[in-house]
């Protein structure tokens, strides 16, 4: 199920494209993307698991920023 969902597509999409940024505003960027796209889905009924997989995605991006600063 998630391998066609637009919440993996979307998380998916984000870690392949390359922001040539440094790396904190690289993190920074990819989850306003992400809760950008969460938002989307909040207004979609019968998306919850596409929210939790993106909220899970945010909470990883989170815990790396904080291990590099």
């Amino acid at each position: 199920m998630f391998e066609h969902s637009i919440a993996k597509q979307s998380i998916d999409s984000i870690r392949n494209d390359k922001l040539k940024l440094h790396p904190n505003t690289e993190l920074t960027e990819r989850i306003k993307l992400l809760q950008r796209e969460m938002v989307k889905l909040s207004f979609q009924n019968g998306r919850k698991d596409d929210i939790n997989l993106i909220v899970d995605e945010i909470s990883r991006l989170r815990g790396i920023l904080k291990k590099v600063k």
